[in-house]
């Protein structure tokens, strides 16, 4: 239930934002603690930041999220004429 909030959450959500959304008996930090265990090492990792949990790409694989810069380029004379 923690892992579906958290995917589906617009923004990071604090272990208080989470309790009030599970029952009462749910050890919240616990279930984080475990979450971010069985993610580690995966492509996308459990991490707190700020006093709130998110998931996030990885570290190890953010080069591949980055765009290409594209090089502007002047066009050929030939190109411009046509």
């Amino acid at each position: 239930m923690i892992e579906a909030l958290l995917f589906a959450a617009p923004r990071p959500l604090s272990v208080d934002e989470l309790a009030e959304r599970v029952p009462e008996e749910v050890d919240v930090p616990a279930v984080l603690a475990a979450l971010a265990a069985e993610y580690e090492g995966r492509g996308i990792n459990l991490v707190q930041s700020g006093g709130k949990w998110l998931f996030r790409t990885a570290s190890d694989l953010a080069f591949l999220l980055r765009k290409e810069l594209e090089e502007p380029r002047k066009l050929s004379r030939a190109a411009v004429e046509t």
